[in-house]
């Protein structure tokens, strides 16, 4: 699992600005 989090947030990185991802995860991890 943490593997294809890791993988999940480096492709994430491309996408989504540092100040928004902070919040994102709290949002995604939360959820699931």
């Amino acid at each position: 699992m943490k593997f294809y989090r890791d993988l999940f947030e480096a492709s994430l990185n491309r996408v989504i600005p540092e100040h928004d991802k902070k919040r994102f995860f709290d949002i995604f991890w939360d959820t699931f």
